[in-house]
């Protein structure tokens, strides 16, 4: 695999996401993950034309394939390498922090990011409910949400759909009813995942 990546480099064929995927999928199983994201680190032969740099490429990577341990590992070595983290840096990191259970850790990064001048997007939203779902806080949920539409960012019905799925996963089925109702309110048409979401809370509790 490693001399068709070189024979690829070589023939100035761009190395993707796709390649990136395959690569850390395969090896990852063989526990080589840490040694294919450094290479790539390393080479910097990555180059994924949705993002501004490579690290980003590589945590998005990551992110899809669930592996929250080497994007903490990688947002190290982007600060060793004195690279610059922007919105979606952020965005990725703490979600990470966020499923490896290290709350203070994700508390602290999304401080870091207001002092470094970057306001929440549709994104960092989206992350804050799943958290506030999940730990059951209604009420710091719908502050949240009144708070986008005070910014201009008006919540979406992934936002609902989110933020629904948490508080189902907390066993509370009253606040599930009343954002569902809210998300209507909004103006926000339920899709298929919003049902299914609503569904699942139905059944959940009995």
């Amino acid at each position: 695999m490693w001399k068709l990546i070189d024979e690829m480099i070589e023939k100035g064929l761009p190395t993707t996401a796709r390649t990136f995927n395959i690569l850390i999928c395969t090896c990852g199983e063989a526990g080589l993950a840490r040694k294919v994201v450094e290479r790539f680190i390393k080479s910097k032969t990555f180059k994924f034309r949705p993002f501004k740099h490579s690290y980003n490429a590589i945590l998005h990577c990551l992110f899809v394939l669930h592996h929250f341990k080497l994007i903490e590992w990688v947002y190290q070595q982007m600060l060793l390498d004195g690279d610059y983290s922007d919105i979606l840096t952020y965005n990725l990191v703490m979600y990470a922090k966020y499923r490896l259970g290290k709350l203070d850790q994700f508390h602290r990064l999304l401080d870091e990011m207001g002092r470094n001048g970057f306001s929440p997007d549709f994104h960092t939203y989206n992350i804050l409910l799943h958290v506030m779902g999940k730990g059951d806080k209604p009420l710091a949920a719908l502050n949240l949400l009144n708070h986008m539409g005070e910014t201009g960012l008006e919540p979406t019905v992934l936002h609902f759909t989110t933020l629904i799925d948490g508080l189902s996963r907390a066993g509370n089925l009253d606040a599930c009813r009343y954002f569902f109702d809210e998300m209507l309110k909004n103006g926000c048409m339920p899709d298929v995942v919003s049902y299914t979401v609503m569904i699942t809370a139905y059944v959940v509790a009995g």
